[in-house]
């Protein structure tokens, strides 16, 4: 009888510790932080201007976001900008090493935990609603917001690319929406880097989206690379990986 006693007594400190364990994981995401915010694009209230390189420090910084004047699309891996933009009808990469920031949302982490993304999650859409799946069973806690990156192959993407403030006139937010770069990239291999979270539309994701994707193309030249902003739009073939912050 001492000894049933004994193991039911083991097992429910084992389950307490595994469930502090949880707990502890659950309340330990990278913090995500924001520099201006989504729905005052194109407006006065976007005007901050912050060198890049003073967020740069020891810890690998992950980051996207637009320059100051909101003309180029900024992409931060791991303390590698890539920012890119058209001038005079022209896509330019890179623009500056070091430019002046208006929106950024951008975390530091140190290490990242992989997966092979599922065959059948191959759209945006997709992607959206198994983040917070597949976040919850790597330990973080999917009501705070959460980095990810994204890598693979895609079959088809449609892009953005800023291009300034616009006249803001008659409104502010659809003058900068009619000057913005459109396209699509066919049978193209990709980095991303990408925020999740439901609390934060309108700040760092978009009114309509729980998450906000900026990605690089990979190719042999580092002057081929192209940098744009995904705009909702993607079929990934299979062996796309996602990797989401380790505790």
């Amino acid at each position: 009888m001492m000894k049933r006693h004994s193991a039911i007594k083991k097992f429910i400190l084992a389950t307490m510790l595994s469930v502090s364990i949880a707990n502890v994981q659950a309340e330990t995401n990278t913090e995500v932080k924001n520099i201006g915010e989504l729905k005052s694009i194109a407006s006065a209230q976007l005007n901050g201007k912050v060198p890049l390189n003073s967020l740069i420090q020891q810890k690998p910084l992950y980051g996207i976001g637009m320059t100051t004047g909101l003309d180029a699309e900024v992409l931060i891996l791991a303390n590698k900008p890539y920012v890119g933009g058209f001038r005079k009808m022209a896509y330019q990469y890179p623009l500056t090493d070091n430019p002046n920031i208006s929106f950024l949302a951008y975390s530091y982490v140190d290490k990242w935990q992989l997966l092979t993304l599922p065959n059948e999650v191959d759209t945006f859409q997709k992607l959206e609603a198994y983040l917070p799946e597949i976040a919850q069973k790597m330990g973080l806690d999917i009501s705070k917001p959460f980095p990810f990156l994204i890598s693979g192959e895609a079959r088809f993407l449609q892009w953005f690319v800023v291009d300034g403030m616009g006249n803001q006139l008659p409104n502010p937010q659809s003058s900068f929406v009619r000057g913005r770069y459109l396209g699509g990239l066919n049978d193209v291999k990709i980095e991303g880097l990408g925020f999740y979270s439901t609390k934060h539309q309108g700040i760092f994701t978009t009114p309509n989206n729980n998450m906000h994707i900026h990605f690089k193309t990979v190719g042999n030249a580092d002057d081929a690379v192209f940098v744009g902003h995904l705009d909702n739009n993607i079929q990934l073939k299979s062996g796309a990986v996602i990797q989401l912050p380790a505790h």
